[in-house]
């Protein structure tokens, strides 16, 4: 008889094809060359178990080769990990354990296996089944046949209900979000841009999902410092979900604690630790979405999960640049803002195709020119040439369309132009806040005030009810809440 074909594995955000060697991330392939992808299938043979450096050689190199074995090793080892953004020091799949081999130490989930209920096998725990014999209960010795009936009733059951909860159809995914500021529970108040700052990108990664409804940072963060509960926060917020989280900075190393509550219900849908070096908050980000993204239950298209996946840089150091950048900017404060600037160019310095960077710097030195406090003149150029590199670097970034819409319509009263942005900016982003902020503002100005929005009404639907009139005259437009 033919070999049975192993199943796919899965573990957190991967899942392995041992059939087709091929690794994918959140269901988007990761290149990985032979030998990493080898160590991977042997380790995951035996998830929990030590495979020794001897038999990694003997698996990956024939006898009658000839390499520096160690330095073979420990390379695709590295390559593994980076595949897996996990960490030697602070693993999440992978135990070194020294001159002896390496260790499996996640958990492990075998896909479609006999069309049953996946199987879980901890790396952290044997999954060596024990001899049991069936108690008497008072009601005499149980015959194996009866024993075995019983099993067998038992395991149908089982199945079904693992069924139910893991392979039913997804109609029950959960449509409305609300992404709580994360807390800084770390003894350091400077880390609070990092809890602010990983709160408002999973807000952001999360609301590029179409059927998905995330509320905005600035209805949230109205939440932050306050002792309440998420499940009464998702009520008043019509939600039907709420994330909520912890961050504690210690020295490099970051831990998340993350929960995820069912607001009906008061069930806690998913929680998770997340251990990471400030260095990875990358993959910490990524691994966040992710898991979140599955644990509502989305049914995301291979686009959906790329867009999800999507970063903006690979420099760490450029990301906390950034962060921090954004973190003096939503203080709304001209001091804030100077100080937002000299963030975001830090972050262009360090990645000077970070585009995201560049539309954040056109942000600033547009609320530095509204509010005099760099002239105008000065200013806006900066703004225009900032945001105008961001799409240089990334035509589909709706932030930048959106910078560029706000000084067409606000600077240069080209009104044209102006539309043509927040159009763009809507089309690649519906959910982009600060377009729904800012195009009944741009409505206004032409006659159609805010008024004339009908009540839940979006602003591709207010576009079709209002024909194209010839621009007023006047002053610049009074910036909204967010610029």
């Amino acid at each position: 008889m033919a070999e049975s074909k192993r199943p796919p594995i899965r573990f957190g955000i991967f899942e392995v094809d041992l059939e087709a060697g091929e690794l994918r991330r959140q269901g988007l392939k990761v290149k990985l060359q032979q030998q990493p992808f080898q160590i991977l299938a042997m380790l995951l043979e035996y998830p929990g178990a030590v495979v020794t450096r001897e038999e990694l050689q003997k698996r990956l190199w024939p006898s009658d080769t000839f390499v520096d074995f160690d330095r073979g090793l420990n390379r695709a080892t590295n390559r593994l990990r980076e595949s897996l953004r996990d960490e030697a020091d602070n693993p999440r799949f992978i135990e070194t354990l020294p001159r002896r081999g390496y260790r499996f130490i996640g958990q492990v989930e075998k896909l479609g296996e006999r069309q049953g209920a996946p199987e879980l096998v901890s790396g952290q725990e044997s999954a060596t089944p024990t001899n049991r014999s069936w108690p008497s209960r008072g009601f005499g010795r149980v015959s194996p046949r009866l024993g075995f009936s019983v099993a067998i009733v038992g395991l149908a059951v089982l199945t079904l209900a693992a069924w139910f909860f893991l392979f039913r159809p997804r109609d029950g995914a959960i449509k409305s979000v609300a992404v709580l500021p994360f807390v800084n529970a770390s003894s350091d108040s400077n880390a609070e841009y990092l809890s602010d700052g990983i709160t408002e990108s999973l807000i952001n990664n999360l609301s590029q999902l179409p059927n998905l409804r995330v509320m905005a940072r600035s209805t949230v963060f109205r939440y932050k410092g306050k002792d309440t509960d998420p499940q009464k926060i998702g009520n008043d917020l019509r939600v039907q979900a709420v994330l909520s989280g912890r961050l504690v900075q210690q020295g490099n190393v970051l831990i998340i604690q993350a929960d995820l509550v069912d607001v009906k219900t008061g069930a806690q849908l998913w929680g998770g630790q997340f251990n990471r070096s400030v260095d990875n908050v990358l993959a910490l980000q990524d691994d966040l979405s992710g898991e979140i993204a599955e644990k509502l239950r989305l049914k995301l298209t291979g686009d959906e999960r790329q867009q999800l996946a999507k970063r903006y840089t690979e420099d760490a150091e450029a990301y906390q640049f950034y962060l921090k950048g954004q973190y003096y900017w939503n203080k709304r404060s001209p001091e804030g803002t100077q100080k937002a600037v000299s963030y975001f160019q830090q972050a262009i310095a360090k990645d000077p195709a970070y585009a995201l960077a560049y539309a954040a710097l056109a942000d600033a030195y547009t609320y530095l020119s509204f509010f005099n406090v760099v002239p105008p003149r000065e200013a806006v150029p900066r703004a225009k040439a900032a945001a105008t590199k961001a799409l240089e670097i990334d035509d589909h970034l709706a932030q930048a369309h959106i910078s560029l819409g706000y000084i067409s319509f606000a600077y240069d009263w080209d009104w044209t132009a102006a539309e043509k942005h927040f159009d763009q900016a809507l089309a690649l982003n519906p959910t982009l806040t600060r377009a729904h902020n800012f195009y009944p503002l741009y409505l206004s100005s032409r006659g159609m005030g805010p008024a004339s929005l009908g009540s839940g009404e979006s602003c591709a639907e207010s576009r079709s009810r209002f024909p194209l009139r010839q621009p007023l005259p006047g002053g610049a437009a009074v910036p909204g809440e967010t610029i």
